[in-house]
């Protein structure tokens, strides 16, 4: 994993990507929705399968990055694509 950068003055604020790829996760914890992040939160190479709710509290400068065949079933926050 690479090193998180934060805010000196608040933890809570992830100053770069916030770059979790093949680190195995299968679950995004609720606190996830207390986060400030300043670039793009990527989660590729898990296995995520759902989203939690709190992931609509995010603060996210840039986008979510999950894999392009991604074992993710439910996102609380997306709207269905009109083709689906």
């Amino acid at each position: 994993m690479e090193r998180i950068e934060t805010d000196p003055e608040d933890a809570s604020i992830v100053t770069t990507d916030l770059k979790l790829s093949r680190l195995g996760i299968n679950v995004v914890p609720e606190s996830i929705g207390a986060l400030t992040v300043r670039g793009n939160l990527v989660l590729e190479n898990n296995e995520i399968r759902t989203l939690p709710e709190t992931i609509g509290n995010l603060t996210l400068e840039g986008f979510i990055f999950t894999n392009w065949d991604s074992n993710l079933t439910s996102n609380p926050h997306s709207e269905p694509h009109p083709n689906h």
